[in-house]
């Protein structure tokens, strides 16, 4: 009879534990799979010490990961509406775990193309499923909370993989830090599947479209303005994020590595702050139109503090601080506002699809921007002028 008990009382207690913990096991999984990029740049002396790269066939061979999201983000959501997110979620879990293992036995330059081009693919599926599972799965603040906590996955995932490798770079036992990664991974999703298992998840109601059908998606326009106004501000935070360490260095003179850690620590806390913090308003109903305007203005002049010759290392910091945060509650505005401006259900993956595949086109500009030849007034003016933009393209409401 206590065994009964004990049974119905689990029973009972799961649904609650599956819905407060599903949008952070989406958020975990994503972000260890984007941190493969933030792991892998630290050891880039001894990938191309033993394979004899160069550094810029290193640098093509990094570029791969990001190839899939793309060029495929779209196909792979199609997919995830036909075969259900949940196989494809778990799906891409093994394929980054997948590539870890290779990652250890690569012996050539081409290998480690391909190695990175996997785990971009595993990565695509992650990014495309998970917001569709936590839209299918939770309603109303759960979802608002599960969507802004996963928003942030970008930033927070790139900084621990540089803290995962941090320790290790450089040593004989270098190769530790994909160890790490991988039993992460495995350790989170293992977790993961256990849950959905037990609460037996909806992987939402799966579409019978054809494939033309689902393209005319790019002619929503509320869709398609939400993602261009994700994607500028997507663009604008990859690039300050690749350059803000070596800016920091040769204005306040510290060193790259200690720029690097202060960086990593920065994006993790201040962008699930942002993240966190959007949702809690968006859970009460603040204007999201005003909620971006205000963000905006606070990015601008993070922006402006930032990348200002004369600022120190603590305003520089701040500045950083105050953009990560304005692009975290951006990013978990617009991730929040997708299910409200795109109702059907069954098509849902594609459209999350079509987001991902606009916002990682528009980040291939940002190294070409952020590493020209440009005075510091280029930088906080673009920011102003991108997210100005991204504010006037934003849609207030459904096919609008």
């Amino acid at each position: 009879m206590g065994i009964d008990i004990l049974s119905k009382a689990y029973a009972a207690a799961l649904p609650p534990f599956f819905e407060r913990s599903l949008g952070l096991f989406c958020f975990l999984v994503t972000m260890l799979s984007m941190a493969t990029v933030g792991m892998v740049v630290p050891l880039s002396a001894e990938f191309t010490r033993t394979l004899g790269m160069s550094s810029g066939q290193f640098g093509v061979a990094l570029s791969l990961f990001s190839v899939p999201s793309a060029l495929l983000s779209f196909v792979v959501g199609y997919l995830c509406d036909r075969i259900g997110g949940r196989r494809l979620f778990f799906g891409g879990a093994i394929l980054a775990v997948a590539a870890d293992l290779l990652l250890l036995q690569v012996h050539s330059a081409i290998a480690l193309k391909g190695t990175l081009f996997l785990a971009g693919i595993g990565f695509a599926a992650i990014v495309v499923s998970s917001p569709a599972l936590i839209t299918a799965n939770l309603e109303g603040a759960r979802r608002t909370r599960g969507l802004s906590l996963w928003s942030t996955y970008a930033p927070v995932g790139v900084a621990v993989g540089l803290l995962i490798a941090a320790p290790f770079a450089g040593q004989p036992y270098w190769q530790m830090t994909i160890y790490v990664h991988g039993a992460l991974i495995v350790l989170v999703t293992a977790v993961a599947g256990w849950a959905f298992r037990q609460r037996n998840a909806s992987p939402f109601v799966r579409s019978t479209a054809d494939f033309r059908a689902m393209a005319a998606l790019v002619r929503h326009g509320a869709l398609l303005r939400l993602a261009i106004a994700l994607a500028i501000p997507s663009a604008i935070s990859y690039g300050t994020s690749l350059l803000a360490p070596s800016y920091i260095t040769a204005v306040t003179h510290v060193s790259i590595a200690s720029a690097a850690v202060l960086v990593a620590v920065a994006k993790i806390m201040v962008a699930l702050c942002g993240g966190i913090f959007a949702g809690w308003l968006l859970a009460r109903r603040v204007s999201a139109w005003h909620m971006f305007a205000a963000l905006a203005v606070l990015g601008s002049i993070g922006q402006l503090a930032l990348f200002y010759p004369g600022s120190g290392l603590a305003i520089s910091l701040a500045g950083l601080a105050a953009w990560l945060f304005a692009y975290a509650g951006i990013s978990a505005l617009c991730f929040v506002l997708l299910p409200t401006l795109f109702t059907r259900t069954g098509e849902m993956g594609a459209a999350n699809g079509l987001v991902s595949q606009l916002v990682s086109c528009a980040s291939f500009t940002a190294p070409i921007l952020y590493f020209g030849d440009f005075r510091w007034t280029v930088f906080p003016l673009l920011c102003a002028i991108g997210v100005g933009i991204a504010l006037l393209i934003l849609p207030r409401r459904a096919g609008h």
